[in-house]
Parts: C-alpha cells; sequence; structure tokens
C-alpha cells in the first residue's frame, strides 16, 4: 500500500515539475522528493517511474536530521553513478558519499541543497542527454510464427524465471 500511495504520488508530481519557461518535456533527469515518502521505498518508487518516463529518476525520502535519503535509477546507456560522479565533482558541496553502479545508486543530500541538486540535474541531463538517447528500445529476442508457440514453449519460457536485470524476460514478435 505505501508504495502504492508513493508511486501514485509520484506520478502526480510529475505534472508539477517546475520547467524552465518555454520547455514543455520533463527534464532528462527527473528528481522527486516528497517528505512523506518512506526511506525504504523511494527505490522503488524511482525504479517505476524511470520505466513510465524512461529517463533517470531520484527519488527521495527525509532521512532525519536536515538530509535526504536520495535513490536513483538509470536507463540503458546513462550510467547513474557516473552522473552522480559528474554532479559531484561539478558541485562538491552538493553531494558527499554516493554508491552505486549503472543502473541503480544512493546516496544522502542536505535537504537545504534539494533545490541546487535539482538544478545541477538539470544542467547536466541538458549537456549529456538527447531525446534520442532517452528514446526506448524494444529489442526482439525471436520471431515466433503463431502455429509454433503453444503451451510447450511457454512453459520452457516461464522455466527461465525469474527474470530481472541480469537475465531479462525474452521478447517475442509473433508473426502469421
Amino acid at each position: 500500500r505505501i508504495e502504492a500511495r508513493m508511486q501514485a504520488e509520484a506520478l502526480s508530481s510529475l505534472e508539477d515539475i517546475d520547467l524552465p519557461a518555454g520547455e514543455s518535456a520533463l527534464p532528462h533527469c527527473v528528481t522527486l522528493y516528497d517528505p512523506g515518502w518512506h526511506q525504504g521505498v523511494v527505490g522503488l518508487v524511482a525504479s517505476r517511474i524511470r520505466e513510465r518516463v524512461n529517463r533517470p529518476v531520484i527519488a527521495f525520502a527525509d532521512a532525519g536530521g536536515g538530509e535526504l535519503k536520495g535513490s536513483a535509477r538509470s536507463v540503458p546507456g546513462v550510467h547513474i553513478r557516473d552522473v552522480l560522479a559528474a554532479v559531484a565533482a561539478s558541485a562538491p558541496e552538493l553531494i558527499g558519499r554516493y554508491g552505486g553502479h549503472a543502473m541503480a545508486a544512493g546516496f544522502r543530500l542536505e535537504a537545504a541543497e534539494l533545490d541546487a541538486f535539482k538544478e545541477a540535474m538539470r544542467v547536466y541531463g541538458e549537456e549529456t542527454l538527447n531525446e534520442e538517447r532517452l528514446r526506448p528500445e524494444l529489442l526482439i529476442d525471436a520471431d515466433v510464427p503463431l502455429g509454433d508457440y503453444d503451451i510447450e514453449t511457454a512453459m520452457a519460457i516461464q522455466s527461465l524465471e525469474p527474470f530481472g536485470e541480469g537475465n531479462p524476460r525474452p521478447v517475442l514478435s509473433f508473426s502469421d
């Protein structure tokens, strides 16, 4: 229930993102925060929103003591830990310690620095990412004639679970 509520709030907040004058598209890197969000769920929310908007997403929750906990999720071709490293290099006062890998990262941020961080991410996104790089790509694993797809094939594919980052769900194209 907490995740569903937070995800609904995050989707709603996408509509409220402050865009520079004359821009109508979401920024190339989306930063979201709500003071009521739970620290343990912001990674899931960032993941779900990233799936929806196909761009890096960082979601924050209060961590106490004037700090925010940030959880970042990325898209293929954009190494999110490297993004944080670039932002930290350009504005060392914003991010202290951070860690992660290509698709996910985590860090803490002083709550008072949230607006400066959002701006740094906006600038980074504008300078290094473009719409073509953020366009989702559908990769088809196999073209399967409809007559060849049966319950045995479906069960064989299901036996490959669990699907995830290192074992993606196969994408099939069906033809007559």
